[in-house]
């Protein structure tokens, strides 16, 4: 359980590096006028919904097996958080239920790839 826990904390950590520096890559060229701020919304999303995909592909390399419960239980993180967050912003709009569902889908779909990329790649 505590090695569960440690790739779990990795893993959230390398994400929000990842999606920090990205996120700051984004603002810096809608800064400098090179995108518009309508790209800037639509590429933050088409980031986040990667680096989600990549939360789950992570975890399923690192965890090697039980790919399916796994994504759950990344899920249900993200959902938790999430939850708690909602409850202090109550700027809450009905369209951000599609993205978080979106979201733990792929959550759930990287750590299946995850956890079959890994050991299709020990059988060989």
């Amino acid at each position: 359980m505590k090695q569960k826990l440690t790739n779990i904390s990795l893993t959230f950590l390398s994400i929000i590096i990842l999606g920090v520096v990205f996120s700051l890559i984004v603002s810096l060229l809608s800064t400098l006028k090179i995108i518009s701020i309508q790209v800037n919304d639509n590429l933050l999303l088409g980031l986040s919904l990667g680096l989600f995909f990549l939360l789950g592909l992570i975890f399923g390399l690192i965890e090697k097996k039980k790919g399916l419960l796994n994504g759950l239980l990344l899920t249900m993180i993200y959902l938790i958080l999430i939850y708690t967050l909602n409850l202090i912003n109550k700027d809450y709009q009905i369209s951000s239920i599609y993205i978080i569902l979106s979201r733990s889908l792929l959550i759930i779909v990287g750590c299946i790839l995850g956890v079959n990329i890994k050991s299709r790649k020990s059988r060989s």
